[in-house]
């Protein structure tokens, strides 16, 4: 059927689609017009990982970092993945003013641990392992 391929979407859980419309509304501008809830919920496995596509969505690199060169854009030699350039933004301030030693810590010990039973987040879990400071 012509809509069956849509049927995916219902497994990637309400997360993917959180994340799709935030992105949509960063891109477009209109963030403060969003109203989905901005409580993440860092002891699970997606609001642990939201910790990342919400840094790299506010703070957005200037290049990559990739040691095998194999990379969409990568540094130079010495350059910075991120400058004030593309991420120096209230929107990026905001975004690192709103993450808390807690959220951190909470991310940490119990979120990413809680993503070794996650098929599309296994990998992630490994952040689980690394501590807290």
């Amino acid at each position: 059927t012509a809509l069956s391929s849509v049927a995916s979407y219902g497994s990637m859980g309400t997360f993917y689609l959180n994340q799709y419309y935030r992105s949509v509304a960063r891109e477009c501008e209109l963030s403060d017009r969003l109203a989905l809830s901005t409580d993440i919920d860092y002891t699970t496995c997606v609001g642990a990982y939201s910790l990342i596509t919400e840094l790299e969505a506010w703070c957005p690199r200037d290049c990559e970092d990739c040691e095998d060169g194999n990379c969409d854009n990568p540094c130079a030699d010495n350059q910075p993945e991120r400058t004030a350039a593309t991420c120096g933004t209230d929107e990026c301030g905001d975004y690192l003013a709103s993450v808390t030693d807690e959220d951190l810590s909470t991310a940490v010990e119990v979120g990413y641990p809680s993503c070794v039973n996650s098929t599309a987040l296994s990998s992630v879990a490994i952040y689980g392992s690394m501590g807290a400071f």
